[in-house]
């Protein structure tokens, strides 16, 4: 499915930019998150609800669960819930849907639970309506490691994850962000990163797209909740900014710094040249 809804517009200044900070890309660089700063509520929330809403209706491939997932899927929803409380965000999950459904239709973040069997950690259930260039179907049930296989440097960093997962402690909240340039498109990018990628448009605009991400034990069940929220900044905004010759020149960094492998895992190496004049050319304006 290509949602129709428009993107969403978050404001006159990029909310995060990770690009621009000192973790190179294609590192875990995860960091402790006080919990009340858990789940991320802004002005867009009731249309990209709504926008979930329609995913879920017309779309099979926005929800799968395991069966034996429905206590975690419940933890999620009260989890949830009580954290959405405490912050005074009203929230009406639906009836009628499972669990994990009706907490990501409470909140922006899409909902993933990964569980331990085997000596790794599967995708096991996941309300997943905004993904970043991936399909719940290619990667539902799989174990960790052949849910990264194509990841760049995941050989190095694969241990690492795994050691997180399994150290980790309800209290322990940490979180990460991700990055990408997208071309046109909205939130729901469900297209593979590999083989040849059909832009909607050649004059379509450019958008950075960042993923706030957290992970939190399940105390209950002992499973993994990892959440996904999608911010799209189109490179109008970063143009508008005071700090924009920092900004686009970090940027450019970034981008003539990638391998040849990182570029096509980015989707940006038949692309990489263009983003850099547009890059040069916001930095000197």
């Amino acid at each position: 499915m290509s949602s129709s809804a428009a993107t969403p517009d978050h404001g006159t200044r990029p909310t995060f930019s990770p690009y621009a900070g000192r973790h190179r890309s294609f590192t875990i660089a995860m960091a402790p998150l006080d919990p009340s700063e858990w789940l991320h509520v802004d002005e867009n929330r009731d249309a990209e609800i709504a926008e979930k809403r329609e995913i879920f209706a017309t779309d099979p491939e926005g929800f799968r669960a395991e069966p034996g997932t429905e206590a975690a899927q419940a933890e999620v929803a009260a989890m949830v819930g009580e954290h959405l409380a405490a912050r005074g965000v009203p929230a009406e999950p639906p009836h009628g849907v499972p669990p994990l459904m009706a907490a990501a239709l409470c909140v922006q973040d899409d909902l993933v639970i990964m569980r331990r069997r085997n000596e790794a950690w599967h995708l096991v259930a996941a309300a997943l309506c905004f993904p970043s260039a991936w399909s719940l179907d290619e990667k539902f049930a799989r174990p960790m490691d052949a849910i990264h296989e194509h990841v760049p440097h995941w050989d190095k960093m694969g241990g690492r994850v795994h050691r997180i997962f399994d150290s980790l402690r309800p209290e322990q909240l940490v979180w990460r962000l991700n990055w990408a340039v997208q071309l046109g498109g909205g939130l729901r990018d469900s297209k593979p990163k590999q083989g040849p990628r059909p832009w909607d448009a050649p004059d379509a605009t450019d958008f950075i797209r960042v993923e706030r991400q957290t992970l939190r034990k399940l105390p209950q069940s002992g499973d993994i909740l990892f959440t996904i929220r999608v911010f799209m900044d189109p490179f109008a905004v970063l143009a508008a900014q005071p700090d924009r010759a920092e900004l686009a020149s970090r940027l450019h960094a970034r981008i003539a710094d990638f391998s040849e492998h990182e570029l096509r895992y980015k989707r940006l190496y038949d692309r990489r040249q263009l983003l850099l004049d547009k890059l040069a050319a916001i930095a000197s304006a």
